[in-house]
């Protein structure tokens, strides 16, 4: 008899510890599975924007080699959210100029960051030496206040405040990055930045949503 309950005991404390497993995992599942959806929602985006980025390289490349003043020279194309960086070097001012305007009629390029070098700079006056240099000083104290306005905004929120979300700006593009608790801090984060003056786009492909 007493075998008989012992084994009953046995039986039933297995039992439990069973369906308080089975239990803990259904609840685990969904959190899971809602952590995953996330990664793969963000991943597709980033993936989809990649591909957004090579077309628009594709179709920059093409207009400067269809363009008479731009097909013989050796111009390097590159684009991020949008944003096209030309290097290398053109023959003058006017031809940099002309390489620019050619680029910036592309369909989905937002912005043109100019890179390119002068082949030489005989001929070239000083003012317009100086007025180049002033200009990209001007981009570059321009994406320090929004990337200053965007962490202000972004500390004033309530729910953000305590959040480790590194800024940077480039071209009026916001890059954040950082590891939030939840996707409403994470969607939170994008809309206080999105409401920041001077910001273009935001790129997120750096900031995550999981546990530190």
């Amino acid at each position: 008899m007493h075998k008989n309950t012992k084994s009953l005991t046995l039986t039933h404390g297995v039992t439990s510890a069973l369906v308080g497993a089975a239990t803990a995992l259904a609840l685990a599942v969904p959190f899971a599975s809602a952590s995953q959806a996330a990664t793969g929602e963000m991943s597709a985006a980033a993936a989809g924007q990649t591909l957004d980025d090579a077309a628009i390289t594709t179709k920059v490349k093409a207009a400067l080699l269809m363009d008479e003043k731009t097909k013989s020279t050796a111009i390097h194309v590159d684009t991020r959210e949008g944003v096209v960086t030309l290097t290398g070097k053109v023959r003058d001012i006017d031809a940099r100029r002309h390489a620019v305007h050619v680029v910036q009629g592309v369909s989905g390029v937002r912005r043109v960051d100019d890179q390119l070098t002068l082949a030489s700079t005989a001929g070239v006056s000083a003012s317009e030496q100086i007025a180049h240099a002033a200009e990209k000083a001007g981009d570059a104290v321009a994406d320090s206040v929004i990337t200053a306005k965007v962490k202000a905004a972004l500390l004033a929120a309530p729910d953000l405040k305590s959040m480790r979300i590194n800024v940077s700006t480039r071209h009026g593009v916001v890059v954040l990055a950082g590891l939030l608790p939840s996707q409403r801090q994470f969607d939170e984060a994008v809309t206080t930045t999105q409401e920041v003056g001077g910001v273009k786009s935001i790129n997120t492909h750096a900031l995550r949503v999981g546990k530190s």
